[in-house]
């Protein structure tokens, strides 16, 4: 799971769109091409599910065709700027090429959190079943 304006975004998205071409030449050249087999168990990610956090104000970037600012983790400083238009054709690409990465959509999963109380929500499994499911410590003792 990464945040859709962390500074490595881009290589998140494509990492498995890259490992995956590995796969391919590795099949071309007489490898089997069975999940199990040789190709697939030399390259990195094939049991990881990767997803991307979007937050609304990405989608009003990508509506005039805006510039997405990818932020520092450590100073909150921008770091660069890349179209939206181009990220978002990344993800589209990545998804219908290998099936990741996932999409999460920040602001509306945060809008109808059941236990705003509990804190954010950052992340869940991959397929978003388990939104919220711990208790948080300003509750205990139960």
């Amino acid at each position: 799971m990464l945040d859709l304006d962390h500074p490595e975004i881009e290589s998140f998205v494509n990492w498995k769109v890259e490992e995956e071409k590995k796969v391919a030449a590795l099949i071309a050249a007489g490898y089997s091409s069975d999940y199990e087999g040789e190709a697939y168990r030399t390259v990195s990610g094939q049991n990881s599910n990767n997803s991307v956090r979007i937050p609304n104000t990405f989608f009003h970037q990508l509506d005039k065709d805006g510039d997405w600012d990818l932020i520092a983790r450590t100073t909150g400083k921008t770091m660069r700027s890349i179209k939206a238009r181009s990220l978002w054709d990344q993800i589209a690409y990545a998804a219908w090429r290998c099936a990741d990465p996932g999409t999460q959509y920040d602001t509306t999963i945060n809008e109808w959190h059941t236990c705003p109380q509990g804190g954010r929500i950052n992340a869940s499994n991959p397929c978003s079943e388990y939104m919220f499911w711990t208790i948080p410590p300003a509750t205990w003792p139960l």
